[in-house]
């Protein structure tokens, strides 16, 4: 009977002790849940703070900081970008007992102004997370204005600056170009022709368009038919009236949306003053031209470069692109 009493009594103890340790390994406590914090650079630009403002087409850098007791385990970007990382990724570094990392990574904003925001979840080796987001404002730059450009008819001998370069922002004459070994013509993107009215033409087109044959204009060996390129730029009417509002590229680029270019003829005839008109030039550059003033009648005067003389035209140009 001593016997097994004694048996019960050390069968209880065993139990007792196997309770527990069990008991101590359920209540053990987990590691702290993650931690992360973020902050973002623009290149070249310094730092971008959340909410902060960065323009089309800027990259910025994120660098995410990460503290998880539990281990570092994988680094989830979504909503605004999307990517995974983990403690074995190129872009993070890890420490040696795994518990911290810092992420970085790069990406380029969208050509189209906006309002974004980034989610960012961090994941230990528990499966606990943690998230946190970053909010920034995409905006478009300011549009390059480039105004009080005065062409003239053709005349004085091929030396009036009839040609423009809206690239360049520059104004030429048949004499300008032919007298240079450098490839002028390949900038220049406009001509214009004064007969009974005003109208800007491609340098593709302008000998068959103004009728002007074998002058400085039309000689093949000495004048336009020479050139080494003759650009194609397509223009287009609008219905703008006013461009006080469009003052960024997403501005132009909005109002010229609706615009099918392919389709677009190469010459503008019977300028108007106040019109807006559209252009794209043979390098893909897009914009707005309006007409300022004209001083209609034919060339006369001893100038052909005088600003008072009959028969120029004043333009400014509003371009899909971003001021200087």
């Amino acid at each position: 009977m001593k016997q097994i009493f004694q048996k019960l009594l050390l069968l209880t103890i065993v139990g007792s002790i196997g309770l527990l340790y069990s008991c101590s390994d359920d209540d053990e406590t987990p590691p702290a849940a993650p931690s992360l914090s973020v902050s973002a650079a623009i290149d070249g630009g310094g730092s971008l703070s959340d909410g902060g403002d960065v323009g089309t087409g800027e990259t910025v850098t994120f660098t995410v900081t990460i503290t998880a007791p539990g281990g570092f385990n994988t680094l989830n970007v979504s909503n605004g970008l999307t990517a995974t990382y983990n403690r074995n990724s190129q872009e993070a570094e890890v420490s040696e007992d795994g518990t911290s990392a810092t992420v970085t990574f790069s990406a380029e904003t969208p050509s189209q102004a906006g309002s974004i925001t980034v989610d960012f979840e961090a994941v230990d080796d528990d499966n606990q997370t943690t998230t946190d987001s970053f909010s920034f404002n995409v905006t478009s730059p300011a549009a390059k204005v480039q105004t009080a450009i005065i062409l003239f008819a053709p005349g004085g001998e091929g030396k009036t600056h009839t040609f423009y370069s809206i690239s360049e922002d520059m104004v030429y004459s048949i004499d300008d170009v032919d007298a240079t070994t450098d490839p002028v013509s390949g900038t220049i993107d406009l001509g214009y022709y004064y007969g009974q009215e005003a109208n800007l033409v491609s340098p593709s087109v302008y000998v068959s368009f103004t009728g002007l044959g074998d002058t400085q204009y039309g000689d093949a060996n000495d004048g336009l038919p020479a050139w080494g390129t003759r650009n194609e730029t397509k223009l287009a009417e609008t219905t703008l009236t006013d461009v006080t509002e469009i003052t960024t590229v997403a501005d132009v680029e909005g109002a010229i949306s609706g615009i099918d270019f392919t389709a677009a003829g190469n010459v503008m005839e019977g300028l108007a003053v106040g019109e807006i008109y559209a252009f794209e030039t043979a390098g893909g550059l897009q914009g707005l031209i309006r007409v300022l003033s004209i001083l209609e009648g034919f060339q006369v005067g001893t100038d052909p470069n005088d600003s008072e003389v009959t028969g120029n035209v004043e333009l400014e140009f509003i371009l899909a692109e971003a001021a200087e």
